[in-house]
């Protein structure tokens, strides 16, 4: 159990339930499972639902949706507009279909690792714990909603995390090719150039990042998806790409980098200097359009837009310099340190929502 520190868009409660505060800490959390624009699911013992409730066919809400029986919930993943999937502490993956009474609670597989999401694939991705994955395609029969395997995907080597947003997946792998991508490429999210592929129908090896597996012995390296943006942590090194609007992908502002499709992630400290120590990134998180990266000291960094104080800090630096008034609606296109957090203070895990931000303590 630790404090969980929450900040940003909080319209629906799903930063705090209690008030109406950007910010907010809470007590006694041991995990953050599932975040999205509107709501937040935390384990303190039990599951806690913050935000927006989605509704049954009879119009009551589905707080069941945090009652998944006897079990203990350990990964949420899903749509509030279609399913929410769950894996309990034996590695079983359930899911129910959301908007209707007459799909309950399903089990879907066993053995899993963690599982993930894309709407637009209309597909679930199951991460074994032997490193296999395998595709579950949504199928309509009548009025029931189901998912269905369709394959493993063999062409992948040892899956070790995956990641996805609504629209593309990402694989950190085994191997000379560690990172591969799938789904829509149309900001460059898969990292390839837009000019040459819009979409990829198969997990396709990132040429960028051939060789790199070797950075990454220990495989504690990780994957993150935006809406339109994508990150990779490997041998402590940050690298960022996707759609580079309101800094999220943390590049600066050098103009040499407007060609490039990945890049490292700049670090600077609240002067605008660069960091004159070594940086190594353990986790990474994308919101919307910010980005979360928490280092091996236990230090949290941010970029991004800060229109709702989701980066933790002030970017009143850049609004001297543009003559704007301080009013905390800002971007920042380079990573700085989180303040919002007690000095001396340590990190355990960062995660995102859309416009949102939770950090563990």
């Amino acid at each position: 159990m630790g404090s969980l520190y929450s900040f940003g868009f909080n319209a629906f409660g799903q930063v705090d339930p209690d008030s109406n505060q950007k910010k907010a800490t809470h007590h006694d959390v041991s995990n953050v499972l599932f975040t999205t624009w509107e709501s937040t699911v935390i384990s303190t013992g039990e599951l806690q639902w913050w935000g927006y409730q989605p509704m049954q066919d009879n119009g009551s809400s589905l707080k069941a949706l945090t009652d998944w029986g006897d079990r203990c919930i350990r990964r949420m993943f899903g749509d509030l507009n279609l399913c929410l999937g769950a894996i309990d502490d034996h590695g079983n993956v359930w899911y129910r279909v959301l908007g209707s009474t007459t799909n309950p609670i399903q089990l879907l597989a066993s053995e899993a690792q963690d599982a993930v999401y894309c709407s637009a694939l209309e597909a679930i991705y199951i991460l074994t714990v032997d490193g296999k994955v395998d595709h579950y395609k949504m199928q309509k029969e009548d009025d029931k909603v189901a998912f269905k395997l369709v394959a493993r995907l063999t062409t992948l080597p040892r899956v070790y995390s995956l990641a996805a947003s609504a629209t593309h997946v990402l694989f950190y792998t085994a191997g000379m090719d560690p990172i591969y991508s799938l789904g829509s490429n149309r900001f460059s999210q898969l990292g390839f150039d837009t000019s040459t592929i819009q979409a990829l129908a198969t997990p396709t090896p990132i040429d960028y990042f051939s060789g790199l597996g070797m950075m990454d012995p220990n495989h504690q390296g990780m994957v993150a998806c935006g809406l339109f943006h994508s990150a990779v942590v490997l041998g402590g090194e940050l690298y960022t790409f996707g759609w580079n609007k309101d800094g999220r992908l943390g590049w600066g502002d050098n103009d040499d980098d407007d060609n490039d499709v990945i890049s490292p992630a700049v670090f600077l400290d609240p002067k605008g200097d660069p960091i004159q120590e070594d940086i190594s990134i353990v986790r990474v998180a994308c919101g919307a359009a910010h980005t979360l990266a928490m280092d091996d000291h236990g230090r949290v960094w941010s970029c991004g837009s800060n229109k709702y104080g989701q980066l933790g800090r002030k970017t009143s630096w850049q609004c001297q310099e543009i003559g704007k008034e301080d009013n905390n609606d800002d971007h920042d296109t380079t990573f700085r340190q989180v303040t919002i957090l007690p000095p001396e203070s340590y990190a355990k895990n960062c995660f995102t929502g859309r416009w949102s931000s939770f950090i563990l303590m």
